[in-house]
């Protein structure tokens, strides 16, 4: 069912449904929601940490600064949204897709990505600290620069069609990690060593 234009409480969210242009107030109760379309829509919470997402679609959604802290995030997919800023410390995300978005200054850190893609996203200066990549992990057509992966083993891990001029990583960490021939040099100095 599509509802729209609606003003509505966090708890009468129900399943299958799709929200369009839609309010939602504050919750005070844990999160937890499943199989649902969230398009162009607002949210009072700017708290949504220990919360649960599966089979989300979150389309046109201002998350800026908000934080999903130790969240479970699983099969849902970011869609031109706005997360500058926004933290997902310590959170496990499982097919998560980010398209389009905005995620610059966003924080990954001590999170676990299992089959994680972002795609033409804007990840400027987002740090990725003792993040677990699982299995393949893709970064595609989207800004990187200045991001931070220190303390993450980089296996699996598909930086090869986005841009950046400056990463942090660890030298004994990078085994794995995908790149294009001109990042490979640009990793090189970055990590020090001179090419003659």
């Amino acid at each position: 069912m599509v509802i729209t234009g609606q003003k509505l409480a966090f708890t009468a969210i129900e399943t299958g449904n799709c929200y369009v242009d839609c309010d939602f107030a504050y919750s005070n109760e844990r999160i937890y929601i499943a199989d649902v379309t969230f398009d162009h829509c607002t949210f009072a919470q700017q708290n949504f940490a220990d919360s649960e997402w599966l089979d989300v679609t979150f389309k046109n959604i201002d998350f800026s600064n908000d934080t999903f802290e130790s969240s479970v995030i699983y099969r849902t997919t970011f869609d031109n949204c706005r997360m500058m800023g926004s933290e997902l410390i310590a959170s496990r995300l499982k097919a998560v897709k980010f398209s389009n978005s905005q995620l610059m200054y966003s924080n990954f850190n001590s999170a676990k990505i299992e089959h994680g893609e972002f795609k033409e996203c804007n990840l400027t200066e987002s740090s990725f600290q003792s993040v677990t990549f699982k299995d393949i992990n893709c970064f595609q057509n989207s800004n990187l620069n200045g991001s931070d992966f220190v303390d993450s083993y980089l296996r699996g891990v598909d930086l090869s069609t986005s841009d950046f001029d400056e990463l942090l990583l660890d030298p004994n960490m990078v085994q794995g990690l995908v790149l294009n021939s001109y990042q490979v040099q640009q990793i090189v100095g970055l990590l020090g060593i001179i090419l003659k």
